[in-house]
């Protein structure tokens, strides 16, 4: 399985921003095709269609519906979701509505999409797709008066917190302690997200109280701490150079 390619999908699951018409070209942005591969999935040529370009079809969601997959000659995927009752586009998956089945053909449909993804397509990655993939650091306030995130993280090493959907898997993530503190006081790394959207934070490493200050984030380039902000990088590769 490529990790890459996953990681992909997995956005798909976890963030409504791909909800969208684009959804196609969103997920095979800097994927390209192997046409042996396509064939040997089952896609094939149609005569009537544009020289290079191979269609593939699968019904899902016990018959009721039906994916239509082309892969164009120029290596571009489309695709579309056909309700076979009404032979009509399903356009609900494009859409966001509280609909528990709408929501259940919106998350087979990818799933289909990622199935070809990983046996047809290659991963090469754009300049802007490396900077996306590169893990970013967070700082994230906590005030001690209302949770005790440290008996929280000293007991299971994980802890289920709402944070922006900017933050991705892989991300660290400093948990800083407000005053009486005044300290960053752990190192975590995003594992993902469950399904009510929380970020799951697994703690990598305690700091001792005073080890990393506000005046410390102060003379690397962020000003105060008061909501999750993304590390300039100097102060990311400060904080890095502070691990044992």
């Amino acid at each position: 399985m490529d990790k890459n390619i996953r990681r992909r999908f997995e956005a798909v699951e976890n963030d409504d921003q791909y909800i969208n018409r684009s959804l196609e070209a969103d997920l095979f942005r800097s994927l390209r095709p192997d046409r042996e591969a396509l064939l040997a999935y089952g896609f094939t040529a149609e005569e009537s269609a544009d020289p290079g370009t191979l269609h593939y079809s699968r019904v899902f969601m016990d018959g009721q519906f039906r994916a239509d997959v082309t892969v164009g000659g120029d290596g571009r995927l489309s695709g579309r979701v056909v309700d076979l009752e009404l032979q009509d586009d399903y356009l609900l998956i494009y859409a966001r509505v509280r609909n528990s089945f709408a929501a259940e053909v919106r998350s087979a449909y990818p799933k289909i999409l990622e199935d070809i993804a990983q046996k047809c397509f290659i991963y090469v990655p754009s300049p802007d797709d490396r900077d996306r993939l590169a893990p970013d650091t967070w700082i994230q306030p906590a005030n001690p008066a209302v949770y005790d995130i440290i008996s929280a993280l000293s007991g299971s090493g994980q802890l289920d917190w709402r944070l922006k959907k900017t933050v991705k898997k892989g991300d660290a993530v400093y948990i800083y302690y407000a005053k009486p503190w005044g300290c960053i006081i752990a190192r975590c790394r995003a594992d993902g997200v469950t399904d009510r959207g929380a970020t799951i934070l697994t703690l990598e490493r305690f700091f001792p109280r005073g080890a990393i200050t506000l005046e410390d984030l102060r003379n690397h380039g962020i000003r105060t701490v008061r909501f999750l902000a993304r590390a300039p990088e100097e102060l990311a590769d400060w904080l890095n150079s502070q691990e044992p």
